[in-house]
Parts: structure tokens; sequence; C-alpha cells
């Protein structure tokens, strides 16, 4: 990634929607051909690009963006892949093996945002988050984090039914 690409929260901030466009331009060829493992309809494609630039955008000024957790084109990458793989299953035209669900790059995210900033009180949830099982602590980042259905984190996790999942998620 460019090194113009590690200043751009602040960017952001001072330029808007507009200094997306190099970060935009570096990485839409790469991120349509990495999502074509999921689905080959280039408006999906196309769509969860789309998505995961607003949700970048949005992410960043928030201020929850931290470069020394994640690149931003990783990031995209991410909420891109999550964005599709939630399309594609709500619209029941997932095509991609379930080992491949999550891979050891979406293991990792989620690990390294349970490490997410928050601020003074919440150190208490960020205290908890660290002391839950990797399942509990999984389904609570789908749920909450990447605000994925009861449905979706069923499939995903391989729980028989919703009630399941929403036990487990109190």
């Amino acid at each position: 990634m460019k090194g113009s690409h590690l200043d751009i929260v602040a960017r952001i901030k001072t330029e808007g929607p507009i200094a997306l466009k190099p970060l935009y331009v570096d990485i839409r060829n790469g991120f349509m051909q990495y999502m074509k493992r999921y689905t080959r309809d280039q408006g999906y494609r196309q769509d969860a690009f789309q998505e995961a630039m607003i949700a970048f955008y949005e992410y960043c000024l928030s201020g929850r963006f931290d470069s020394s957790l994640s690149t931003p084109k990783s990031m995209i990458y991410r909420m891109g892949k999550a964005y599709l793989i939630n399309r594609l299953k709500r619209e029941n035209k997932s095509s991609y093996k379930a080992e491949e669900q999550i891979d050891v790059m979406a293991r990792s995210i989620m690990e390294a945002h349970v490490q997410f900033n928050l601020d003074g009180h919440d150190d208490r949830v960020k205290a908890a988050m660290l002391r839950l099982g990797e399942k509990c602590k999984k389904l609570l980042l789908l749920f909450f984090y990447h605000e994925f259905t009861i449905d979706a984190i069923r499939d995903e996790m391989g729980y028989k039914n919703d009630n399941t999942v929403s036990s487990h998620k109190s």
C-alpha cells in the first residue's frame, strides 16, 4: 500500500470523501478480482466495493480506524467480503465452500479487532471481551461489530437454530 494511504484518517477529516479517490483507484481492480472467489457477478462485487468504501469512510470519520491494527486496503477488503457474503446468504446465491467461510485473514481480523479503541468507560467492555472464549468472542463480534444477522451467524458458526444463537449471544 502506498505510504500516502497511511494518513487516510487525517485526510478524510480535512478533505472529505475526495480523499478516498487515490485509495479507490489503487485497490478497486484487486478487490474485484479477489471477490471472484465468492461470486462471478460483477454487479454484486461492485456493490460490495462501494459499500466497503462508504463503510470505511464512516469508520474513519468516527475515529475507530487504527492503522496499527490494519491497513486501509485490508479493512476495505474485510468490509467488502462481509457485505458480499451476507448478501449472497440473504439471496441464497452463495457458491463458496463452508471451509472458506472464515479464512485465516478473517480470523486474524476478529482477533485484532477485539483490541478496538474504546473510550474510558468502555474499558470494562474491552476487558470482558478479552476474557471470553473464542467462540463467544466471535459471535459477539459478528453480531455487534460486523452486524451479521442471527441467521447469518447461525450459518457461519454452524449452530443448529436461531434460538441457540440468540441464547449464546445473551
